[in-house]
């Protein structure tokens, strides 16, 4: 009789340290992607958690860091206008899309893409991008060996409220090309097409050494933040696997997708935090 209350009361205990320990886990992961998607979640099937009031106050916490238009947005549809002049192949469409995707994801907002999708959203964000190919006669050969791109980036929320920033960035065409060194017969062919021009490499920043201060992707990283505070970056900063594919899709054309297959999000990430003003930030990562 007695052995067989131990084990009884051995077995309620293992009952109850697998069920704790499963909300445990549970809570952890809710707590690491610390979005209010997630926290929103959680309350709505645990309510009587012994983490509930935590989750409540974390949720209220996120929500007070982002501006009012935007603290119950949960989806965003983006739209994308892009011009490149002669260069009629060329296309931003998905690399930006991916990149949208994957810094958005921090602050727990899905994406939606095109004009033309029906889905329901909470906030729009407009690229508007207008580039140009660069042109330089190097004796025999006429060359496309630099670019321009500028544009704006606008969050807009269902109220009208908006957020907006520009980017811009250029590359000179070089005077003087070695063309055993810097270009092979491949290159000049794709360098003689204005699809050929490097728009690729100064929306990276890498078009005269890196310097993406002006670039696409950290002046999005700065609107984030602007709109969902600190949380997302930082969440985005401790994510190890925040590299994001970007390779053009609907073309095999060597010429337009030289060079585009991965970005590196962190190293912007970076960037924009040691370079960006608003001192609460740098702090708040810092903690």
């Amino acid at each position: 009789m007695r052995r067989n209350v131990v084990l009884a009361v051995f077995v309620l205990i293992l009952v109850y340290y697998l069920v704790w320990y499963k909300e445990l886990k549970n809570w952890e992961e809710v707590k690491q992607k610390s979005t209010i998607s997630e926290y929103e979640s959680f309350i709505a099937k645990d309510p009587h958690s012994k983490f509930i009031n935590e989750a409540h106050a974390l949720n209220e916490s996120l929500k007070k860091e982002r501006l009012p238009a935007f603290r119950n947005a949960k989806r965003a549809k983006i739209i994308i206008n892009e011009r490149y002049g002669p260069a009629k192949l060329f296309s931003l469409n998905h690399a930006i899309s991916m990149i949208n995707m994957s810094l958005l994801k921090y602050a727990g907002i899905d994406v939606i893409v095109g004009k033309d999708d029906p889905s329901e959203y909470d906030f729009i964000v407009k690229i508007d991008i207008n580039g140009k190919p660069l042109r330089e006669d190097y004796r025999s050969l006429r060359l496309y060996t630099g670019a321009t791109l500028e544009g704006t980036i606008t969050f807009e929320a269902k109220d009208g409220s908006q957020i907006s920033d520009s980017f811009s960035s250029k590359k000179e065409p070089p005077r003087m090309i070695s063309v055993s060194k810097e270009f092979g017969n491949r290159e000049i062919a794709c360098r003689e097409r204005p699809d050929g021009a490097p728009f690729w490499e100064i929306f990276t920043g890498w078009g005269s050494g890196w310097q993406p201060s002006n670039t696409y992707i950290c002046k999005m990283i700065e609107l984030e933040y602007k709109a969902f505070g600190s949380t997302p970056i930082i969440l985005a900063l401790k994510d190890a696997r925040n590299s994001v594919y970007v390779a053009q899709h609907g073309t095999d054309d060597p010429c337009v997708n030289e060079g585009m297959t991965y970005v590196s999000l962190k190293e912007y990430l970076e960037h924009s935090l040691s370079s960006n003003p608003e001192m609460k930030l740098k702090k708040t990562l810092k903690q």
